[in-house]
């Protein structure tokens, strides 16, 4: 509207002066009604902006937990020049610093004029009576990204930090793993009492279906540490966990500073070793057992028997549990498959049916139609875990279908072997389609995906034999019917 009451007027002269005061002008003939509206809708407008860029912004109180920064002293001292004492009034001031508690120091605004001590603060917060929050920060930060003391070292060497002491690393990473072990029992108490919720059976001691595996933190043969973790397959959460460890810290440190045969390191060693890390004599490889037996052993003080587990296909595991009959001679450990793994041992068998024809000077492989190629392997481990899948519940029909993908593979025109695949016009198999719909069945070569050499059945039948026996498809049967529910939680 502003602009249109200016248009409305007529134009102004052509020289600057006149223009000048031709504006002037209409601007003093505008209505101040229409000026003072045009201003309070701007303003509305900006304020409304503003508004919603403080609506979008999270306001963070730092002063409780610190806010740190990296500051070059100096840098500091140089802008302190400009500053003027308040006493004196020259700009002789300086910062000082006192006594050093790790990373934290004794800051002293000092004017060397006057001498007068203005202020002496710490440069980081007490988090605890003994301790600075910043020297149990630099040991968090360290140990989330699995890094020590060395590290620590390291990158104040870089950065020309005077580095905290072992010593005081060490009260550090004590106070932060109480810490994380407080929290840790905090929550395992709620997701005991979740699954206990879950089975509904009232019983003072559940019986939980759980999957067990281990990891390592570097290659198994040579690990020093390990962990073993049980999980629930009803819920999907970590029950429990054991962490199995072939090297202590302390105990590295104490000896290269005291030396492993001195009488100092034995008197140490004796206060250390009921908080020493080290739980585990023997190789890494066996880790995964020791591990399982602890868990096992501390299921029942947790209310729950771990009864029945789900394989990944080691049995050495399992074996040792039944070896020591953790819950009594009377309760038997039960073992079910993973399907994901039965189905890869397929895939495994024949890749070392294929070597060991190879070396035998049988070949198997290669390119030719109807070899047992890696493509061909790769096909029928995927049709084997299908054959498993569609047909839950029915172990009958799952030895069927996994037979009718074997059968279809080796099929020619001159000899079809498709009575195992499903019958019908709208079923995959290409041969059974056609009979159905009453059409000739078209070429073998052109349509079979996984072609099969018929003079290789002796060597695979076995497997297939083996793979697709009741017992273990049996065991599979469980992972089908917890395979979709399972959701794995670690807390």
């Amino acid at each position: 509207m502003l602009r249109r009451c200016i248009a409305a007027r007529p134009r102004p002269p052509a020289t600057v002066r006149d223009l000048e005061i031709a504006l002037l002008e209409e601007w003093n003939s505008i209505p101040q009604s229409l000026i003072d509206n045009f201003i309070a809708s701007m303003a509305n407008s900006f304020s409304n902006v503003r508004q919603e860029k403080l609506n979008t912004v999270v306001k963070k109180d730092t002063s409780a937990i610190g806010n740190y920064i990296l500051v070059d002293f100096n840098q500091v001292n140089n802008l302190l020049r400009s500053a003027k004492c308040q006493y004196c009034e020259n700009q002789t001031l300086k910062l000082e610093l006192g006594a050093k508690l790790g990373f934290s120091y004794n800051l002293k605004l000092l004017c060397s004029n006057c001498d007068e001590n203005k202020t002496v603060v710490n440069t980081s917060l007490k988090s605890v009576p003994t301790g600075h929050d910043v020297n149990l920060r630099i040991t968090q930060a360290f140990s989330e990204i699995g890094k020590g003391y060395s590290a620590i070292e390291k990158f104040c060497m870089v950065m020309n930090i005077d580095p905290f002491s072992s010593t005081t690393y060490g009260k550090c990473a004590r106070r932060l793993d109480n810490a994380y072990t407080l929290a840790s029992e905090n929550i395992f108490a709620e997701i005991h009492r979740e699954i206990k919720n879950a089975y509904e059976n009232g019983a003072e001691i559940a019986d939980l279906s759980v999957s067990f595996d281990g990891a390592w933190l570097t290659r198994r043969h040579t690990s020093l540490i390990g962990v073993g973790c049980v999980i629930d397959m009803l819920t999907g959460y970590v029950v429990d966990f054991e962490v199995m460890s072939k090297v202590c810290r302390h105990c590295s440190m104490a000896k290269n500073k005291l030396g492993q045969s001195s009488a100092e390191f034995s008197i140490w060693y004796e206060g250390h070793k009921s908080e020493c890390d080290i739980n585990h004599l023997g190789s890494s490889t066996s880790m995964e057992m020791e591990a399982a037996l602890t868990l096992w052993k501390r299921s029942t003080s947790l209310g729950f028997r771990y009864i029945t587990v789900l394989s990944d296909g080691d049995c050495r595991t399992f074996n040792y549990l039944c070896e020591k009959k953790v819950y009594g001679p009377d309760i038997v450990i039960k073992k079910e498959e993973c399907i994901n793994h039965v189905s890869k041992r397929l895939g495994t068998a024949l890749r070392s049916t294929v070597k060991d024809c190879r070396a035998q000077g049988i070949s198997l492989g290669g390119k030719a139609h109807g070899s047992l190629k890696e493509a061909t392997i790769k096909k029928l481990t995927t049709y084997y875990q299908k054959a498993i899948l569609r047909n839950k519940g029915n172990v009958n029909a799952m030895k069927t279908a996994i037979y009718a993908t074997l059968l279809h593979s080796i099929s020619t025109d001159a000899k079809p072997q498709h009575s195992k695949c499903p019958a019908g016009e709208n079923v995959r198999c290409f041969y059974q389609s056609a009979i159905a719909n009453g059409e000739k069945p078209n070429n073998h070569k052109l349509n079979v995906g996984t072609p099969i050499n018929e003079k290789f059945l002796p060597k695979i039948l076995p497997i297939y034999q083996r793979l697709a026996s009741n017992e273990l498809l049996e065991r599979d049967e469980f992972d089908v019917e917890h395979k979709m529910q399972t959701k794995v939680c670690i807390a």
